[in-house]
């Protein structure tokens, strides 16, 4: 019997799962990108970033959580704004990993932020349709969000360690899928500046993981923390970015990017 690699193990799993939802693989082009019929609309996915938590863990739940993501309508139907509204959070994901047509927000070339609604545990993409169902404007879905942010960032913590006497810090939080999203939260520079100043820069090399720094601190801390960087980028099945993010009083901007290739 010829060997199956994991790729082929983890297409499997998929494929029958996704049947089991009455869904169907309707093409897979020659970069490996799945589409998926949807009702009236198609949806490509990738298994790269699920694969490679199979094949670390064995865990089959990276592939079915992909599936519920792919199958969920947002469950906001028949629901009201007042309903939902305390649920909604900004989540931050690169661009090669979008998913349908959520609403999505640049913040460089290679990830941005979309909207989410957290439901039974689960973030579920947010799109234009919503906003009609639920009567409001993207400013307010905006405004909301920032609002909820900022509740999160009241419970969040940042652990600094010091390494050779200088301020490491790190975001605690358990809800540990929207940690790096809390930096771009409005109070979160309120949380910040007391430890590291402002402008402050900071690396999120997946979605649940980040290193904040001072500017004064930028060449020391740039130069030696790289291959951790990564390393979490290229093990994690959520990776965002190696992108250095300096934040100031202009926004975000991205200073550089460690190779990650």
């Amino acid at each position: 019997m010829p060997d199956v690699s994991i790729n082929e193990v983890v297409f499997g799993i998929f494929k029958n799962n996704l049947e089991k939802k009455g869904l169907s693989i309707s093409s897979v082009d020659p970069d490996g990108l799945i589409r998926i019929r949807r009702g009236d609309t198609d949806v490509t996915v990738s298994l790269e970033n699920v694969t490679r938590n199979y094949e670390r863990d064995r865990d089959e739940r990276f592939i079915t959580d992909l599936i519920e993501t792919i199958t969920a309508t947002t469950g906001t139907e028949l629901a009201l704004w007042t309903d939902v509204k305390e649920h909604i959070y900004v989540s931050l994901l690169p661009l090669s990993a979008l998913i349908g047509d959520p609403i999505y927000q640049p913040v460089t070339m290679v990830f941005g932020k979309v909207y989410v609604l957290v439901s039974d545990s689960k973030l579920v993409f947010i799109d234009y349709s919503e906003l009609e169902r639920w009567g409001i404007s993207l400013e307010q879905l905006a405004d909301q969000a920032n609002k909820n942010a900022d509740l999160l960032v009241e419970q969040a913590s940042i652990e600094a360690g010091l390494v050779e006497g200088r301020k490491l810090g790190m975001i605690e939080h358990p809800f540990a899928s929207l940690k790096t999203a809390l930096l771009f939260a409005p109070s979160f520079r309120q949380k910040a500046e007391p430890e590291f100043g402002f402008p402050f820069y900071a690396v999120m090399p997946v979605r649940d993981f980040c290193y904040i720094f001072s500017e004064e601190d930028f060449d020391f801390f740039t130069a030696r923390i790289g291959t951790v960087i990564v390393d979490e980028y290229r093990k994690s099945g959520y990776p965002l970015t190696t992108e250095v993010l300096k934040f100031d009083e202009d926004g975000v901007d991205a200073v550089g990017a460690y190779p990650a290739d």
